[in-house]
């Protein structure tokens, strides 16, 4: 169960829950500064410029790269990634974008446009969701 404390009845619904909780049982609570995931705005900037640095490069190099490639280089290159083993067969998970709190995820356009600007030598848009998704 989790509770997002916005209010006194909410903070006093979480205080009840956790008091009709079995003895016999053992429980762990942690309470946290709230965080907000990704906001709409950086979600949005993120697919416009993955959108943006595939059809670039493909003028700039002549290699048409989709933009899903694009975002998991990006994630690879700035969130890492971490490799299982099964029977010989390697297994690579990046850390999901949608996981990132809005800090994050500001931290990590950052990345991308300032890699895009020195490695490809273009700039990105700074679109309607700019400003937004950089607060």
């Amino acid at each position: 169960m989790k509770f997002d404390l916005i209010n006194a009845r909410i903070r006093d619904n979480a205080i009840n829950y956790i008091a009709t909780l079995p003895d016999t049982e053992r429980w762990q609570v942690e309470v946290k500064p709230y965080k907000r995931g990704r906001s709409l705005a950086q979600n949005s900037l993120f697919h416009a410029w993955m959108t943006e640095i595939s059809e670039k490069y493909a003028a700039s190099y002549g290699d048409l790269k989709a933009p899903w490639v694009w975002k998991q280089f990006f994630k690879s290159l700035f969130l890492g990634e971490e490799v299982g083993e099964v029977r010989g067969k390697y297994v690579v998970e990046t850390r999901h974008t949608s996981k990132l709190k809005v800090c994050e995820f500001a931290d990590f356009l950052n990345s991308i446009e300032a890699w895009v600007v020195t490695e490809l030598g273009f700039d990105l848009s700074h679109n309607e969701w700019y400003d937004e998704a950089m607060r």
